[in-house]
C-alpha cells in the first residue's frame, strides 16, 4: 500500500490518522459549492476559482478542469462562457472528448449557431465510432442530450421566433 503524503502529513499536525471509511471534511471549495442555496452562477463561479489556479496542475488535470468548468457553465445557463471555456478544453483534448463536442454542441445552438452545433454534432458522432467511446454508457448519454438539437428543427422551443 502507498502511503498518501497528506495522510502523514495530518497526522503529523493533529496527532492522529483519520479512521478508515471517515470521510474528511470537505475543502473549502467543496464545502462553498455544495452549500444549499447557492445560485447556480455562483457555483460554476466556485468551479472557475479551480480552473484559475491551473497553471500549477499537470495536463490531465487542466483538460479535466476545463471540461467540468465548460458543463457547468452550461448548465448555469452561461452558453458564451461555456463556449469559450469548453473550446479551450476540446483543443487540450484534441478534439477527442465526447462531453467537450456534446456540450460544445448544446452552446452554440443555445447561442443560436445552428450550423456549427450540426458540424460539431457531425464531429461528436465521428468520435463516438472508436468502440472505446462507442462502450462507454457517459458518452453515449452526451451524445444523446447533444442529438436533441436536431429535435428543435421540428419542435422548436419558440415556434414563432423565425
Amino acid at each position: 500500500m502507498e502511503k498518501n503524503p497528506e495522510v502523514k502529513k495530518s497526522v503529523s499536525e493533529k496527532g492522529s490518522a483519520p479512521s478508515p471509511g471517515v470521510k474528511s471534511p470537505p475543502s473549502e471549495l467543496e464545502a462553498q459549492a455544495a452549500k444549499p442555496g447557492i445560485p447556480k452562477a455562483e457555483t460554476a463561479s466556485v468551479v472557475r476559482e479551480a480552473a484559475a489556479g491551473n497553471a500549477k496542475i499537470g495536463t490531465d488535470s487542466a483538460r479535466l478542469v476545463h471540461n467540468t468548468l465548460g458543463v457547468a457553465e452550461y448548465r448555469c445557463g452561461r452558453s458564451a462562457e461555456a463556449l469559450a471555456t469548453l473550446m479551450r478544453s476540446n483543443a487540450l483534448n484534441e478534439e477527442k472528448e465526447p462531453s467537450d463536442l456534446a456540450f460544445l454542441a448544446l452552446a452554440q445552438h443555445r447561442l443560436g449557431q445552428p450550423e456549427k452545433a450540426r458540424d460539431t454534432l457531425r464531429r461528436l458522432r465521428e468520435v463516438m465510432k472508436d468502440p472505446q467511446q462507442s462502450g462507454n454508457p457517459e458518452s453515449q448519454a452526451f451524445l444523446r442530450e447533444a442529438e436533441t438539437i436536431e429535435l428543435d428543427r421540428v419542435f422548436p422551443a419558440d415556434p414563432f421566433a423565425r
